[in-house]
């Protein structure tokens, strides 16, 4: 009993040792899931065709989207799908991998996998064109700057009239999710 106790104690100390260090941190930048979804409606048509055994079809992005939970970033979208004359759409679900960069200060989110599969009803028999992978067709990673801070130097006068001039420079960040937010925390230096 006393040792789970003990236990207990200590993992509480640990978390609690872990909160301060995070309150520690100088500027704190918050970005909204909104600024990436308002990105995507506004980058214009995202689209493709293909062949298949039995025919040739088009695909069209509708709506693409992400949602930031605690643990995680979702991507959804919907595909307008047509084959000739027939037209469906298909839901498009996959992840999101974030990192954040900080010799470059930049928040790097990448989609890794959206998968879905391309098929169409006719004359009454599903017929799978495909399985198509959204995530080729972002082959690179989306930047968004980090915090940084205001000035590299800060100068101010001494009452014997000098100048002295402080450096900041940025010791330490971390990157974490919160629901619909990425949170990056950064940590200064200040040395004369």
């Amino acid at each position: 009993m006393k040792r789970l106790f003990l236990y207990i104690i200590t993992v509480a100390s640990i978390l609690v040792s872990q909160d301060n260090k995070l309150e520690d941190y100088h500027i704190t930048l918050k970005l909204h899931e909104n600024l990436i979804n308002d990105f995507f409606a506004n980058m214009g048509d995202i689209e493709g065709k293909g062949k298949a055994t039995i025919a040739s079809y088009k695909w069209k992005l509708i709506k693409p989207r992400i949602d930031i939970e605690e643990d995680t970033i979702l991507f959804s979208s919907k595909i307008k799908l047509s084959v000739g004359e027939l037209k469906t759409h298909k839901d498009v679900r996959g992840w999101v991998s974030a990192h954040y960069n900080q010799e470059t200060n930049k928040i790097q989110l990448k989609i890794e996998e959206a998968k879905v599969i391309l098929d169409i009803d006719l004359f009454g028999n599903n017929v799978v064109l495909t399985e198509l992978d959204i995530a080729h067709y972002f082959s690179k990673s989306f930047n968004l700057n980090g915090p940084n801070p205001m000035s590299e130097h800060i100068e101010f006068n001494l009452p014997n009239g000098e100048v002295r001039q402080i450096k900041v420079a940025t010791n330490q960040s971390y990157m974490l999710l919160e629901k619909d937010a990425i949170i990056i925390k950064t940590a200064l230096d200040f040395k004369e």
